[in-house]
């Protein structure tokens, strides 16, 4: 069996448009930080899919008042559609107090697309405190 020309690129585009409907990539999408019950000055909070992998990225929060040891601070009230986990997930998070790290608490992730952040006992967070966290997972 031969194909012309016209028929090999025909094929050659169903074939690569099968591919990208597969791994569809939304690209980074930056997310509106929550005031839900803090005021965050600065930092973004990311997000982006490819197909059925998502990563979501926490860069340099920092909140305009303390946040005090033991307390959960929500820091995202919705992930864009697509993006939320089936069951929880929950990971750690890096504080970084003007020099060093230390453990930030856990950046917690519901199926309903609300992110919170939980300060570990003992340990509370000054407004020059960057918070930051990668966090990847499969959607069904």
């Amino acid at each position: 069996m031969s194909y012309t020309r016209d028929q090999m690129i025909a094929i050659f585009n169903r074939l690569q448009q099968s591919l990208i409907d597969r791994v569809a990539d939304t690209g980074w999408m930056n997310l509106r930080i929550s005031t839900y019950n803090v005021v965050f000055a600065s930092g973004r909070i990311m997000v982006r899919k490819v197909g059925k992998v998502v990563t979501i990225s926490v860069l340099n929060i920092r909140s305009e008042s303390q946040l005090s040891a033991g307390s959960s601070y929500r820091i995202l009230d919705e992930l864009p559609a697509g993006c939320c986990p089936t069951d929880t997930v929950a990971v750690a998070a890096m504080a970084v107090p003007g020099s060093g790290l230390m453990f930030g608490g856990e950046i917690e992730i519901r199926p309903d697309g609300v992110v919170t952040l939980h300060l570990p006992a003992g340990i509370g967070y000054a407004p020059s405190y960057g918070i930051y966290a990668t966090i990847t997972y499969l959607t069904d």
